[in-house]
């Protein structure tokens, strides 16, 4: 055996924003710990050639009343010790131990409803959105709506922001839907580059950072931006559509890893004092992601 041989380095530890993630179920509520621990039921031993007897049948999927709107799930069990709700693409799923009983599944379903109503619109919010690239056109910058105006030019593509509202895009041949978006997506590239740094720096600074994270702009299509623990950020250009406030809540929520890489309660509170009335902004950001991720 190699005596000389350096161990692998872990992978950085890193947290996106709007990535779908679990929900693990925590009970609510201060409780008073017994005195001492209950006895353990004693545990049956079986052969190795003698199988378990199987776990009573429970239904695999299910309906439930969440907030103002019927919410189909559906139940994945394992050997796992708590319960976990995961949404995606596909929807709603509660990951279970094998035995766990459905009254214990709705209850978690309920103290998370938020949570799930929330994660279960942003996915609805990331279907296709169809995009016009002709002149007429309207696009998002900063908050702000532009007007296309899309010319012929035998030179190199160009992007121009005019003062009327307009954004002079000028490419060979007006008709490439792809040349025209592809020049658009230069332009807002290269202006996500002067203006995220300044922004992750600003919000570094208010929580005393002695080394500033490292921007970078991201080209993610399912989320805002992440942070990992090499104090890397990554943000996406698609998010200048977007008013400053909303910019500057992702801005804060990523800055906010470097102290806390995680979604506790104490992350949270530390993004809000970066960011006073996150939660609206959040809200707002939610209800345009469709819009936004089109782009």
């Amino acid at each position: 055996m190699s005596l000389d041989k350096k161990p692998d380095r872990p992978a950085p530890i890193q947290l996106d924003l709007f990535a779908p993630f679990e929900f693990f179920h925590r009970p609510t509520g201060t409780q008073t710990p017994p005195a001492s621990p209950p006895p353990r039921p004693p545990v049956t031993q079986f052969k190795r050639d003698r199988p378990a007897p199987p776990a009573p049948p429970l239904a695999d999927s299910g309906r439930l009343r969440l907030g103002d709107q019927d919410i189909d799930y559906l139940v994945r069990r394992n050997a796992r010790r708590r319960v976990g709700l995961q949404v995606d693409d596909r929807g709603l799923v509660v990951l279970a131990p094998s035995r766990v009983t459905d009254r214990h599944i709705h209850k978690v379903l309920r103290e998370g409803a938020e949570w799930v109503l929330r994660k279960l619109s942003q996915w609805r919010a990331r279907a296709p959105v169809t995009r016009d690239w002709r002149s007429g056109a309207h696009v998002d910058f900063l908050g702000e709506q532009l007007v296309l105006s899309i010319d012929a030019t035998e030179q190199r593509p160009q992007v121009l922001l005019l003062d009327d509202h307009r954004l002079s895009i000028q490419v060979a041949n007006p008709d490439d839907a792809a040349a025209v978006r592809g020049a658009l997506v230069h332009w807002f590239r290269r202006h996500a580059l002067g203006h995220f740094p300044g922004r992750v720096e600003h919000y570094a600074r208010a929580l005393n950072l002695r080394k500033l994270p490292r921007t970078f702009v991201s080209n993610a299509t399912t989320r805002w931006g992440s942070c990992n623990s090499k104090r890397e950020i990554r943000l996406n250009w698609r998010l200048l559509q977007a008013p400053n406030p909303l910019i500057d809540y992702v801005v804060a929520h990523e800055v906010a890893h470097i102290i806390e890489m995680n979604h506790s309660a104490r992350f949270w509170n530390l993004v809000e004092s970066l960011c006073p009335g996150h939660d609206s902004a959040r809200v707002q950001l939610d209800a345009m992601t469709r819009h936004y991720m089109s782009l």
